[in-house]
């Protein structure tokens, strides 16, 4: 790309970065009386994990906790893409997998 137009104008092609945060409300799915949130998937896409990223990046003390149908699936197609489970681990966000809550999520 040149560094400069036409009319001699020096510029330079997506050098800068500039931060924004994108409002929304989070509603988990399930609150528990000890202050933990759970969210229940069954597919999670990109866009749910950008979102939980978001959430607890800009609450970093909410407790949020990812329930899975399937916690071995992995997030892209790709055979060496992260796993649910191991994304959650890579986060820190606690997980476990199947269609209840776990009984030591309520303590």
């Amino acid at each position: 790309f040149p560094s400069h137009d036409n009319a001699g104008v020096s510029f330079e092609y997506e050098k800068t970065s500039v931060p924004y945060v994108w409002e929304g409300r989070y509603v988990p799915d399930f609150g528990l009386g000890n202050g933990v949130y759970v969210e229940c998937k069954g597919k999670f896409d990109a866009k749910d994990r950008k979102k939980m990223l978001a959430v607890k990046r800009q609450n970093p003390g909410i407790d949020i906790r990812l329930l899975f149908q399937r916690a071995n699936n992995r997030v892209t197609k790709s055979p060496n893409s992260l796993t649910y489970w191991e994304w959650c681990e890579k986060h820190g966000f606690p997980w476990s997998e199947g269609d209840t809550i776990p009984e030591e999520w309520y303590d």
